[in-house]
């Protein structure tokens, strides 16, 4: 997951957005090749018009004082259009040649000049906001072309929600998830493979964020909670784990976040504004609210259930997770229709003021700031299966390659 602070610093200095695609270099298959695949909101989407690509993430116009919306188009968002991926958020300009904010610019140029006469680098801009098997497809697609010029050295390098994409790839290849068999056969394609703060068991500030929103600056439509819960990525990311959710009294509470019913009876997400939309179009985001549900599921339980194969691969894979962010979100408190709900209670004022008398760190554990430690745990099956270490660093979720430490490690890893 991007930094909602970053960004907002950087609005504060009036910004561009910018980055020119970099032209397709000439692949040398005598080198060896590495692919930097970033995470949620880690790559830029523009809407074609009839003056050429308009910048929508990030654009310091709409993030303002704009009114355009990230929200997928067909689900009856107001102002929702096609967009389409383009680069890797890199850096963000403040003062234009003089001042910039990274966000995976220092990565990606860091491992080409220290590579710059064995290695190639390339990157995976991809649409955050779908599915993360589409994604899947796509790192698939690249290393079969590499493949077919000759490559025989790939690593991966990847971040956040881009860990999961990797993870999937490397266990399942292209398969769909509600047919996959683990085979393996993506790790079989990949020499080396480093992942830093990816949440295998979700994020509870995902749920908080499909209830507030996940305002930028003055623009509430761009990442609203509606625009939100468009997004497939966004239920792919929910709360995976046991005890997420707390009842009235504070204690566990059995309700099953995959579950379409709950949405539908406690108007989660797309089913909030229901009643302001034709019979058709609540038909249709209910269908689509039961299909992310679904898949969602599908990739947890593909992701986290324990190794079937038995294998034990050569692949080497290098794993980070930061700590030291008590306040990470990790449960959220249901009232019930008889203490006031159904409402869900994320943050320190809501919570204070229907349970004075606690405190709001129940709610919170140690992490990165976005995921808790529990939730970034390597899924057993990937550390048997693969020549697997595993580095705790103390930071935040977007810094994991901001770190020195963590850079000379990534450089040893991969030489």
């Amino acid at each position: 997951m991007a930094t909602k602070i970053l960004i907002s610093l950087a609005l504060a200095f009036m910004f561009l957005a910018c980055s020119s695609p970099q032209k397709p270099e000439a692949i040398s298959p005598n080198l060896k090749h590495i692919i930097f695949i970033p995470g949620y909101y880690g790559t830029r989407l523009v809407k074609q018009t009839n003056g050429g690509p308009e910048v929508v993430w990030i654009n310091v116009s709409q993030t303002l004082w704009g009114g355009m919306t990230l929200a997928m188009h067909g689900l009856g968002v107001p102002g929702a259009s096609e967009l389409t991926p383009t680069t890797v958020l890199d850096r963000v300009s403040v003062i234009p040649l003089l001042y910039s904010i990274n966000f995976y610019g220092d990565i990606i140029d860091t491992l080409r000049d220290h590579f710059k006469n064995t290695a190639q680098v390339h990157t995976l801009p991809y649409d955050w906001r779908r599915d993360y098997f589409s994604a899947v497809q796509l790192l698939d697609k690249k290393i079969k072309n590499l493949q077919s010029k000759g490559v025989k050295k790939i690593s991966i390098v990847a971040h956040s929600m881009g860990g999961l994409v990797t993870s999937y790839y490397l266990r399942y290849g292209n398969q769909r998830p509600e047919l996959a068999e683990e085979n393996w056969q993506g790790a079989k394609n990949i020499e080396k493979v480093i992942i830093a703060n990816t949440p295998f068991k979700g994020s509870m500030l995902m749920f908080s964020n499909m209830k507030w929103g996940d305002v930028f600056a003055g623009n509430t439509t761009l990442t609203s909670a509606e625009a939100l819960s468009t997004f497939a990525s966004s239920y792919e990311l929910l709360p995976y784990y046991k005890g997420a959710i707390l009842n009235d009294d504070l204690k566990p509470a059995k309700i099953d976040l995959f579950d379409p019913k709950n949405w539908e009876s406690n108007n989660w997400g797309l089913y909030k504004k229901r009643r302001k939309g034709s019979p058709g179009l609540i038909k249709k985001r209910s269908q689509w609210t039961n299909r992310a549900l679904k898949k969602a599921k599908e990739v947890f339980i593909k992701i986290l259930q324990s190794q079937k194969t038995k294998a034990k691969l050569k692949t080497q894979l290098l794993y980070f997770y930061g700590y030291g962010q008590k306040g990470t979100y990790n449960k959220a408190v249901f009232l019930s229709k008889e203490n006031g709900g159904p409402d869900l209670l994320f943050k320190k004022d809501e919570f204070k003021k229907r349970f004075p008398d606690n405190s709001w760190s129940l709610l919170l554990a140690d992490g990165d700031g976005s995921v808790t430690t529990e939730s970034a745990q390597m899924p057993s099956a990937y550390k048997e299966a693969l020549d697997y270490q595993e580095v705790k660093y103390k930071g935040n979720h977007t810094k994991a390659y901001d770190n020195k430490d963590v850079i000379k490690r990534v450089l040893r890893f991969l030489e």
